[in-house]
């Protein structure tokens, strides 16, 4: 089933289950770590980090449930930036070609001469394939600036990649006229219904358009032909029960958290020290999971504190 947006409401702990948070986990755990490995981090440190990122996802939802907007975009988001603070310098990493080397090249290194906002914009949509509302919130923008920075990204992308001219859909033929991010839009099949079906009776009556929008499904083809770097099975599996442990506590911790104190023999208890150690046992878990049982622990690096903003 594919993934659909979970949207978090101010002090609604109890509308987000342990099964919407665990399947976004499932969902995008490549495409995360993926995305923390392109910044040039090595193996050990993408795996902490993804781990990292998501028991942050969780102290955000038991502490500050309204900064999380959506799951998955805020997880993109929370991640790429712990791997720019630790991976910082590092040379960025790139799977092995699986779609011909001379081509694969050629894409990246025209993705390498976008600026950095336009590549996280087509790696979160194209290659990760973010829906709208993800994309808005992993990009920190509204949804139609995000969606429009999409469309304009893939325009620079194509000029970059092979120099040809992109068609310049600005001279309509047959109104009503229809912008670069609803052409987006259509070429990667998330402009709504409606807004669809009006959009393609006026592209049989306006080449420009048309043209626009085949320009834009290639750049999106070709975005989303580069290969992923997995997250490691077992590692994925560890990661997977890890949230699913601490997701449990949503649920019983809500009542506590929001001081219902008919829901607990217990008097509430703090938030933020609730969800640190929820975040600091998943955490936990995961890299103990990942160097073994008798490895030395990793020497402290200094890092972000557990916050509930990406």
């Amino acid at each position: 089933m594919p993934y659909r947006p979970v949207e978090v409401r101010a002090g609604a702990v109890a509308m987000v289950s342990a099964d919407g948070v665990v399947a976004v986990v499932r969902a995008y755990a490549d495409r995360v770590h993926d995305a923390v490995r392109r910044t040039g981090c090595d193996p050990q440190t993408a795996v902490e980090l993804v781990a990292r990122s998501a028991a942050d996802m969780v102290t955000a939802l038991l502490a500050q449930p309204e900064t999380v907007g959506d799951l998955a975009g805020w997880w993109f988001a929370q991640a790429e930036a712990l791997a720019l603070r630790h991976c910082a310098g590092a040379v960025e990493h790139r799977p092995a070609p699986s779609i011909g080397l001379g081509h694969e090249e050629r894409l990246l290194a025209a993705l390498g001469r976008l600026e950095p906002a336009d590549r996280r914009a087509l790696r979160l949509r194209d290659a990760y394939g973010l829906p709208t509302r993800s994309l808005a919130v992993g990009l920190g923008l509204p949804a139609p600036v995000a969606v429009d920075r999409v469309a304009a990204a893939r325009v620079r992308l194509l000029t970059a990649y092979d120099g040809r001219p992109v068609p310049d859909a600005s001279a309509h033929r047959d109104p009503p006229p229809a912008g670069l991010a609803q052409l987006g839009a259509l070429a990667d099949n998330s402009l709504a219904a409606a807004q669809a079906s009006a959009l393609r009776g006026h592209l049989g009556r306006c080449p420009p358009c048309e043209e626009a929008v085949d320009a834009q499904a290639r750049a999106h083809r070709l975005v989303a032909g580069l290969p992923r770097w997995p997250l490691p099975d077992s590692e994925r599996e560890r990661l997977v029960t890890a949230v699913a442990t601490a997701a449990d506590d949503l649920g019983g911790l809500a009542g506590r958290l929001f001081g219902d104190t008919e829901a607990t023999d217990r008097p509430p208890v703090p938030p933020l020290l609730v969800a640190a150690a929820v975040a600091l046992a998943l955490v936990a878990g995961v890299v103990v999971g990942l160097r073994g049982p008798g490895s030395a622990p990793a020497a402290p690096r200094p890092g972000p504190s557990v916050s509930a903003r990406p």
